[in-house]
C-alpha cells in the first residue's frame, strides 16, 4: 500500500470536519497530485485509423475531400493577399485616400504655396550687414518668381568691411581644399590636374618614400577596415591625416576607395602598405597635388577622416594667402597695396563667387549648403541660420519643381536597358515589383534587395525614372524631398534605422503619407512619404528581417513585413551586372508594364516615364 504524505492526511481531516457541519454523510478528498505512480508498460503512439475501420469508405472520402479543399482554398487566398497587395481589398478606402492624400495637382499646388511663403520670408527677413546674404539676394533675383527686392536691400553693404577678416580668422588649413576647389565638381578636378585613377601593374622595385600618398583601390573592402589597418600599421603618432572615400564607377560599376594619407615625416617602405588589407594592387600615384586630391575625394560626401588636413606642398605664407582669400574660385590675393575702392570691389566679387557656389550646392543638397556657410562664416551662420535655411530650401524647391515640370533628370544607367547581364530570376522579381508597386499612390510594398557588394544593387536602384531621395548613413532631413519620385536606402543595417535617427521604419518604407520628422538645424516638420521605397542590404545587415522570430512581438513584425515588403535574397550567382551573359532581344527589352494598377486608378508618375527616360539617355550617348 502506498504511503500518503502527512500533509495530505491533514487535508483529508480538514475536509471531513468541514463536511460534517453540512451533511451527515462523511466524505474524504485527497490531494492526488503528489502520489507516486509507476509508468504504464503500454507505449502510446499517434496513429491514423484506416478508412472503413470506423467510418465507411464513402463518408470518409467525402469528409477528407471537404477538409482538404477548405485548407487549400485558405492557403491560396493567403498567398494571394501577401503577394498581390493585401491592403487593397477595401476599394472605397483606396479611392478616398488616393483622391485626397496623393493628388498630383494638389501636391503641385501645395509645393507652389510653400515656395511662395519661403520667398516672402527671404524678402522680409534678409539679414543686415551681411555681405554674403546680399550676394545671395543678388543671385536670387535671377530665379525669384515673385516681386524683386528693393534696391537698397539688394546692394552690397560696404559698411561691413570686417566680414572677410572675421571669416578668415575662423578658417584653418583643413579648409583650404574647399576654399580653393569647392566650385569644381569631381570630373573637373580630375581633368584639370590629370589624375591617374586607373589600376597600375605591380612593379617589383616599387619604393614608398614620401610624406603624402594619393591612392585609389578597386576593392570591396570597407573604408573603415582600411582606415583601421593604416592606423595599426604605422601608429597614430606617425599619422597627420587620413581620408578615405567610397565611389561606384559610372562606367564599370565597380566599387573603389580613394585614400589620402599624410604622415608627420617621410616614410620608407619597400612593400605597398595598403595592398594587403584591400587584397589588390593599389595605385599609389594618382596625383602629386594633395590639396586637389583632398577636394576630389570629399566631393562624393561618403568619406571618413582622421586627424587634420595639412598640405605638404604649400608654404606657410601661401597658406595664409589662401586663407585670407577665402574664396572658392578666386586666385590668391596679391599683397600689393590696394585702394579702398579696389578692396571693396574685390570683396564684392568674392561674395558673388561664394553666393554662386552656395546656391549651386543648395540646388541639390541643402545640408551641404548649410555646412558650407557654417565653415566659411560661423558667426553669420549662428546669427542668421534660419534665413539661410529658408533661402536654400527655396532654391532647392524651385530646382526640383523645374525637374518635375520638365522631366529633366539625367541617369547614368536606365532600367532595363543598362542591365542586359542581369540574371533572369532577379530581373523577374524587379519587373514584377515595378509593375505592381512602383506607380502605387498608397501603401506600395517596399522592395528589399539582399546581396553582396559589387553586384549592381545601387546602380539599379538609381536607374529608375525620376528624382530619387537617396540615403546612405545617417538620416539627413535636408536630403528629403516630398516631390521625389521614389526613395532609396542604401547600406543601412535593417535594425539600425532608429539608431541613425530615421523616422519610424513602417512609416518611411510603406508610403504612409504625412509624418513628422526632425534633424539638426530643423525643428520637427511634416514630410509627405508618398514615394515607393527600395532598401539595399548586405547579407550581414539583415538582422531581424531574416532572423527566425521567437517572441510575440517578433512574430507580429515578421508578419507585417511579410505583407508590406517584397524581400529578395540574391543567390551567389545572381547580379544586375558582373559576368558576361548572352541575352536575347526579348530579354533585353523585358517589359515592366502590364501593371496591376487599374487604368482609372490614381498613379504616381507618367504612364510613359520609362520611355521618356530611355529617349533622354539615348540622346546623351
Amino acid at each position: 500500500m502506498s504511503t500518503i504524505p502527512r500533509n495530505q492526511i491533514e487535508q483529508g481531516r480538514e475536509d471531513e470536519s468541514s463536511s460534517l457541519h453540512s451533511s451527515n454523510v462523511p466524505s474524504r478528498r485527497y490531494n492526488i497530485d503528489n502520489i507516486d505512480l509507476d509508468d504504464s508498460p503500454m507505449k502510446s503512439f499517434p496513429s491514423h485509423f484506416q478508412a472503413g475501420s470506423i467510418i465507411d469508405d464513402v463518408t470518409f472520402q467525402r469528409v477528407l475531400t471537404e477538409v482538404m479543399n477548405k485548407e487549400t482554398q485558405k492557403e491560396q487566398q493567403q498567398d494571394h493577399d501577401l503577394n498581390e497587395q493585401s491592403d487593397y481589398d477595401d476599394n472605397d478606402m483606396i479611392t478616398d485616400t488616393n483622391a485626397n492624400l496623393f493628388n498630383e495637382r494638389q501636391f503641385d499646388e501645395e509645393l507652389e504655396r510653400d515656395l511662395q511663403n519661403l520667398s516672402q520670408i527671404i524678402q522680409m527677413n534678409q539679414p543686415i550687414n551681411d555681405n554674403l546674404a546680399s550676394g545671395i539676394i543678388h543671385q536670387l533675383n535671377e530665379v525669384l518668381r515673385t516681386t524683386t527686392m528693393p534696391v537698397n536691400q539688394m546692394t552690397t553693404d560696404d559698411g561691413d568691411n570686417n566680414d572677410q577678416s572675421n571669416m578668415a580668422s575662423h578658417l584653418t588649413e583643413h579648409d583650404i581644399p574647399m576654399i580653393y576647389y569647392g566650385h569644381l565638381n569631381r570630373q573637373n578636378i580630375a581633368q584639370q590636374f590629370q589624375f591617374n585613377l586607373q589600376p597600375t601593374p605591380t612593379v617589383p622595385n616599387d619604393r614608398f618614400n614620401a610624406m603624402s600618398f594619393a591612392i585609389t583601390s578597386w576593392t570591396d573592402v570597407s573604408k573603415d577596415l582600411v582606415m583601421q589597418s593604416i592606423k595599426d600599421d604605422f601608429g597614430l603618432d606617425k599619422i597627420q591625416y587620413i581620408c578615405i572615400s567610397e565611389e561606384i564607377g559610372e562606367v564599370s560599376h565597380r566599387r573603389h576607395l580613394h585614400i589620402q594619407v599624410i604622415f608627420t615625416s617621410k616614410i620608407n617602405r619597400r612593400k605597398p602598405f595598403v595592398d594587403d588589407v584591400t587584397q589588390t594592387h593599389c595605385n599609389y600615384q594618382v596625383t602629386g597635388n594633395d590639396i586637389a586630391w583632398n577636394a576630389y575625394i570629399k566631393k562624393g560626401g561618403n568619406y571618413n577622416e582622421y586627424g587634420s588636413f595639412r598640405s605638404i606642398r604649400q608654404h606657410s605664407d601661401q597658406i595664409q594667402q589662401l586663407l585670407s582669400a577665402s574664396s572658392t574660385s578666386a586666385p590668391m590675393i596679391s599683397t600689393r597695396a590696394m585702394t579702398a575702392r579696389a578692396q571693396t570691389e574685390q570683396r564684392q566679387q568674392q561674395n558673388k563667387e561664394m553666393a554662386r557656389h552656395v546656391l549651386k550646392l543648395a540646388e541639390t543638397n541643402v545640408h551641404q549648403a548649410m555646412e558650407y556657410i557654417r565653415q566659411i562664416m560661423p558667426d553669420k551662420f549662428l546669427a542668421h541660420s534660419s534665413w539661410y535655411l529658408s533661402t536654400f530650401n527655396y532654391i532647392n524647391g524651385r530646382k526640383q519643381q523645374h525637374l518635375r515640370e520638365t522631366g529633366e533628370v539625367d541617369k547614368d544607367n536606365i532600367w532595363p536597358r543598362s542591365f542586359q547581364q542581369c540574371t533572369a530570376a532577379l530581373k523577374e522579381v524587379v519587373n514584377r515589383w515595378i509593375r505592381h508597386h512602383f506607380s502605387r499612390t498608397k501603401r506600395a510594398k517596399c522592395l528589399v534587395l539582399i546581396g553582396p557588394t559589387g553586384t549592381g544593387k545601387t546602380s539599379f536602384a538609381l536607374s529608375l525614372p525620376g528624382y530619387v531621395n537617396y540615403f546612405k548613413g545617417r538620416w539627413n532631413l535636408d536630403s528629403w524631398h516630398d516631390y521625389a519620385r521614389y526613395s532609396v536606402y542604401d547600406d543601412i543595417a535593417w535594425d539600425d534605422f532608429s539608431k541613425l535617427n530615421y523616422p519610424n521604419k513602417k512609416d518611411l518604407l510603406t508610403q504612409n503619407g504625412k509624418i513628422n520628422a526632425t534633424d539638426k538645424y530643423r525643428r520637427t516638420v511634416e514630410i509627405n512619404v508618398r514615394q515607393p521605397a527600395i532598401v539595399l542590404l548586405n547579407p550581414e545587415d539583415t538582422g531581424s528581417l531574416t532572423r527566425e522570430p521567437i517572441t510575440l512581438e517578433e512574430h507580429q513584425l515578421a508578419q507585417y513585413w511579410k505583407k508590406r515588403a517584397t524581400v529578395y535574397i540574391m543567390g551567389p550567382n545572381e547580379y544586375f551586372y558582373q559576368r558576361p551573359r548572352q541575352t536575347t532581344g526579348s530579354t533585353q527589352n523585358q517589359s515592366s508594364s502590364n501593371s496591376s494598377t487599374a487604368n482609372d486608378e490614381q498613379r504616381l508618375g507618367d504612364p510613359d516615364e520609362f520611355e521618356t527616360m530611355l529617349r533622354r539617355w539615348e540622346a546623351k550617348q
